[in-house]
């Protein structure tokens, strides 16, 4: 089958020579409307591709476009892949150079095993896909405190778990369902939540896996050490989104946390131990500080106590956290400092990696400015079958061409040949005998 040879390019329109010498096509350089998409054949003559805008998704936009183009063609286009938007900004080069250099180190410590002041989305989705899709849905009726304790839980979920855009939405139509509910079957909670990730593609990082919370075995860490990431990311975004939602109660998180952990959180014995703890709250937690402050003691209580158990990891050994060799000045002579404990929980829990898991299991950079764009792998087109006998990118300029070159070449080697005859006649007379080699 013969396949068309068709490359696609991007440019941003910050490349104004680009513009300007185009400027016949798509116009002048301060009437531009971007994005735009230009066919440029052999001839290099130059078409213009009509974009229509839906649903505010110019990624779709375009690649409908292209594909309907080629359509017209008998070129069949492949589906298009789902990637993740963040945001329609274009990323400054000294900005991507930065978290790339950010993301080197991250994968140094990747390399060395020192993760723990290190948080990454993909383990924050992870242990957030397993409480939706497996211990929420464990239960066969939700009702009463349990459903209380979900809808409060899906509440703080909405409004401070860093999703992006696509994810954002799923949470939020998933909130939407269960808080008008007075009961939900686990079954039936389980299908919701699978409903809307399917409608919202995106939702989660893929491939899933591990990677700040992988165990030396399979058996350790895991899903807990996620859990745990997601409270804390949980109580510092509901400080850093303060201004939006005024009148948060300090202690809605956790609150939230207890109720999960209550009703659907699988390890029975930590949740006893949990709820005792909890029994504090409402007279220690005054603020949203102290609610961040309140859940980072209660888990070195945890750590402390669970130091040598059967459930700890060997490469990775229950500390006080965080250690000197993490944050320097966090602790004075043995003695934890609340207030810079404090700023380094802000900064370890607001600053979330992306770096996630390639297809062969290494880590690779996730660069989440670098979302919104169409690769060459989303615009690669085959011929159809049903018209491969006739689709061919030659056109008459091609053909003629190429019998211009045959014939020229065929004379060149006529021209070569005539001449080393006449150069050997200089030397001797030339008999028919001596063309066959005959003596």
């Amino acid at each position: 089958m013969h396949l068309p040879n068709i490359q696609t390019r991007i440019a941003l329109s910050t490349n104004k020579n680009l513009i300007l010498s185009l400027r016949n096509v798509i116009g002048s350089y301060d009437e531009l409307v971007s994005p735009f998409v230009l066919v440029i054949d052999r001839n290099i003559s130059i078409t213009p591709i009509n974009i229509s805008l839906k649903n505010n998704d110019w990624r779709l936009s375009v690649y409908n476009a292209v594909k309907e183009f080629f359509m017209s063609l008998g070129i069949l286009a492949k589906e298009l892949k789902p990637h993740d938007i963040i945001d329609d900004e274009v990323p400054d080069i000294s900005e991507i150079m930065q978290l790339m250099q950010i993301e080197d180190q991250i994968k140094k410590k990747l390399h060395l095993n020192q993760l723990s002041d290190v948080v990454f989305q993909l383990d924050l989705e992870g242990g957030l896909k397993y409480t939706l899709f497996h211990e929420i849905p464990s239960h066969k009726v939700i009702s009463g405190n349990s459903m209380v304790a979900l809808k409060s839980y899906v509440n703080v979920l909405n409004k401070y778990f860093p999703f992006r855009k696509e994810g954002m939405k799923f949470i939020s139509k998933v909130y939407e369902e269960i808080y008008k509910k007075d009961d939900i079957g686990g079954s039936d909670f389980e299908a919701l939540v699978s409903h809307y990730e399917k409608k919202y593609h995106s939702v989660f990082l893929y491939p899933q896996g591990w990677l700040g919370c992988r165990g030396s075995q399979p058996h350790y860490r895991g899903f807990p050490c996620s859990l745990w990431l997601i409270f804390h990311t949980l109580t510092v975004q509901a400080e850093l989104h303060k201004n939006k939602y005024h009148d948060s109660d300090p202690k809605e998180v956790l609150h939230a946390m207890l109720g999960y952990v209550k009703h659907f959180f699988g390890c029975t014995d930590c949740s006893q131990h949990f709820q005792q703890m909890a029994d504090s709250i409402d007279q220690d937690v005054h603020s949203l500080e102290g609610s961040i402050l309140w859940l980072w003691k209660a888990h070195n209580k945890v750590n402390r106590r669970l130091q040598k158990d059967k459930t700890e990891d060997p490469k990775h050994p229950k500390v006080q956290f965080p250690t000197p060799s993490t944050c320097s000045n966090c602790s004075i002579n043995g003695e934890f400092n609340d207030k810079n404990v404090l700023n380094f929980l802000r900064a370890m829990f607001h600053n979330i990696s992306y770096l996630h898991l390639a297809a062969n299991g290494e880590s690779v950079i996730y660069n989440k400015l670098l979302y919104n764009r169409i690769s060459n792998d989303d615009l690669q087109y085959v011929a159809k079958e049903e018209t491969k006998s006739t689709q061919f990118t030659f056109n008459i300029l091609d053909v003629s061409l190429c019998v211009v070159l045959y014939l020229f070449s065929i004379g060149i080697i006529i021209l070569v040949c005539i001449k080393f005859f006449i150069k050997k006649g200089y030397r001797r007379k030339v008999y028919v005998y001596d063309l066959f080699h005959k003596v």
